[in-house]
């Protein structure tokens, strides 16, 4: 029987390349099971996979070094209710036009009605 968590927070620091920089990048977080499959959750449009969009842009600092690269953070905080069943789940944020993940971070859901705890 799925649990319905309680809230939590994400957060990420994304390293953005200096030619990176200054530009709109496009973000996609979104939770996916321990087979990689996404989460789907019944919406008021019906189901659909549990994932956030957004559009950021690091910009240069002033008297910024040629060549260094830009932390940006990323938070998200997620209200309670998503029913999930016990098991291992992660939130994988991915850059659009980057192969490979940018920020993952696993956590599991145990039974009895738990808070998701930090997978490390």
């Amino acid at each position: 029987m799925p649990n319905t968590h309680s809230s939590f927070r994400f957060g990420a620091f994304l390293d953005i390349d200096w030619d990176e920089t200054n530009r709109q990048h496009k973000l996609t977080c979104q939770l996916l099971t321990t087979d990689g499959d996404p989460v789907v959750v019944t919406g008021p449009h019906g189901p659909q996979p549990m994932l956030f969009e957004a559009a950021a842009e690091a910009g240069r600092m002033p008297g910024a070094i040629h060549g260094t690269s830009v932390r940006m953070p990323l938070a998200l905080s997620i209200p309670p209710g998503i029913p999930l069943e016990p098991g291992l789940y992660e939130w994988r944020v991915e850059v659009e036009g980057f192969e490979h993940a940018t920020a993952v971070e696993a956590f599991i859901v145990t039974g009895g009605g738990h808070s998701p705890m930090p997978y490390d």
